[in-house]
């Protein structure tokens, strides 16, 4: 009894390291979502799933005010 409290801190570290380390499910990602139609995703509960993106990009455009801009 006396290493029961070294046992249960060593779980939880084992535990929360694995959970840390384990990738996101693939179907998350907006590049293996496939087109559905209303019909087929009316009643699923899969409207609630927002795609999320596999790549994000950090960084600034510099923006003047006052100037004009065309998006392409």
């Amino acid at each position: 009894m006396k290493y029961r409290a070294l046992i249960v801190a060593l779980l939880a570290f084992c535990m929360s390291a694995l959970v840390a380390c384990s990738s996101a499910p693939a179907d998350t990602t907006v590049a293996t979502t496939e087109v559905l139609t209303y019909d087929e995703i009316r009643g699923t509960g899969l409207a609630n799933n927002c795609p999320s993106l596999a790549e994000t990009s950090r960084g600034s455009i510099p923006i003047e005010p006052g100037a004009t801009y065309k998006l392409t």
